[in-house]
């Protein structure tokens, strides 16, 4: 309501786990207290993938809803956040997208539980500001890195979107967005590690991208339901790319999976979103090498 959209940086002062009941066998890709890779082999380099995503980013930007100094500041921070935790830039920039159009005032003045850049509620406030270091120390040093020093506490603070602690200020915006992201990869890849499942870390950050908008006991009830019928054993949903954007494609697997935690209506519509929300992260984020099924179901409900 009259802000102004333009961001111009300022100076800058100095869950409980669900448990996962499947036991699979070992194969030589990434086994315990594996280490984050520094390059990614599924995910993309130029971003976003797809002609209707540069068709839309161009829609948003010709009525004004992308300016180009914001655009550019949220691709130079999901730049250094990435490179500061190892992290797939193109994931993290497509993820932030599909949640708020790189709109970081998105339902500022709405009143909605989730708001922003990376549409933070309660429970992410909750986390970045008390339990940042219950993975590792790495997202707090990558918030230190990125904006110069720790701002926490960081929140839903609309009286300046400039400063440093507003979730509204976009670098703030993009490194707890990332943290949170990165926390999320921490807590699924440890999971595995303890049972000693290996897996190919870029597959653990799209299941992190999937945890962070439906949770991860969402992710971890999808885990508990491979090897069932149509969907391959989770040892190779999570060593082979093709095997799992199959699988998420599956609205069977997807909806009884969730079905085990939330009533049967909502778990078809979460499922759904959640299959929609995985089709576009992988249609902007993934590049082209064979592992993306030739049906391209995106459009479904964008």
């Amino acid at each position: 309501m009259g802000r102004d959209r333009t961001h111009t940086p300022r100076p800058r002062a100095p869950i409980a786990a669900v448990g996962l009941s499947v036991v699979c066998g070992m194969s030589i890709l990434f086994a315990a207290h594996a280490v984050k890779p520094s390059s990614h082999r599924i995910f993309a380099q130029d971003f976003p993938r797809g002609r209707r995503f540069h068709e839309e980013l161009a829609l948003l930007r010709s009525r004004g809803r992308v300016k180009p100094e914001n655009e550019a500041l949220i691709r130079e921070n999901v730049h250094a956040a990435s490179r500061s935790l190892s992290m797939p830039p193109a994931l993290l920039w497509c993820l932030v997208f599909q949640e708020s159009r790189l709109n970081h005032l998105a339902g500022i003045d709405s009143g909605k539980p989730s708001t922003g850049l990376g549409q933070f509620s309660f429970s992410s406030y909750y986390e970045i500001n008390f339990h940042l270091e219950r993975y590792g120390s790495d997202s707090k040093q990558m918030l230190e890195r990125v904006l110069g020093n720790d701002p926490r506490p960081i929140g839903a603070f609309r009286d300046d979107v400039f400063h440093p602690s507003s979730y509204y200020f976009i670098p703030t915006a993009v490194a707890a967005s990332a943290a949170y992201l990165n926390n999320r990869y921490h807590h699924l890849s440890s999971l595995l590690e303890r049972r000693r499942i290996a897996y190919d870390a870029d597959l653990v950050w799209f299941f992190a991208a999937l945890a962070y908008n439906k949770g991860t006991r969402g992710v971890l009830s999808l885990w508990n339901g491979a090897g069932h019928e149509r969907v391959p054993p989770l040892r190779r949903l999570m060593s082979e790319p093709a095997a799992l954007f199959v699988a998420l494609e599956d609205e069977h697997w997807v909806r009884d999976a969730l079905e085990k935690i939330w009533p049967t209506d909502l778990a078809a519509a979460y499922g759904r979103e959640l299959r929609i929300h995985a089709r576009n992260l992988r249609d902007c984020s993934v590049r082209d090498s064979g592992w993306v099924p030739g049906r391209n179901l995106a459009t479904e409900g964008k």
